[in-house]
């Protein structure tokens, strides 16, 4: 009986190690995915009015406050290319001038390789934070698979 608890109390520290590399590798890829739209909006995106055709926010359960706005928009390009696109975020202010209709049209920054990849003017945070923890989970679930195999390995070669 003694055994089993053993060898399930390695398989639950197997398992968050497994669970924190796959968390990592996912939150490092989304996030330099985003870093990398980021910067190349920065560096040569263009600047446009776009239209809000819809919005939608998550609201906090416990304290009923808006947070976390997207927006349907529709612009034109440069180009004369009508694009709309759907789920963008905005910061909150920008969602909630929205949502009092105080504002129907925002300023966006969109690249004109890639007409879709559009982000709110002033929504260019580079995304480190994320990039940060993304691979401080993607080691940690490292570290744990390593140190779990090390461990098993041991109590065999004891046993």
């Amino acid at each position: 009986m003694l055994r089993l608890l053993e060898a399930v109390k390695e398989f639950k520290y197997g398992l968050i190690g497994i669970i924190f590399t796959f968390l990592g590798i996912t939150l490092t890829y989304d996030s330099w995915h985003e870093y990398h739209v980021r910067r190349l909006l920065r560096d040569h995106g263009k600047v446009t009015s776009a239209t809000v055709t819809a919005w939608d926010a998550v609201e906090d359960p416990k304290t009923r406050a808006l947070g976390s706005f997207k927006l349907n928009l529709k612009y034109t390009t440069e180009r004369g290319e009508a694009i709309a696109v759907e789920k963008v975020p905005v910061p909150t202010d920008v969602g909630l001038e929205v949502r009092s209709g105080r504002a129907t049209s925002i300023r966006v920054r969109y690249l004109p390789e890639r007409p879709s990849a559009v982000r709110h003017v002033l929504d260019m945070s580079s995304h480190a934070i994320e990039l940060a923890m993304g691979l401080l989970l993607l080691v940690g679930g490292l570290v744990i698979a390593v140190v779990m195999s090390v461990r098993a390995r041991s109590k065999r070669k004891r046993a």
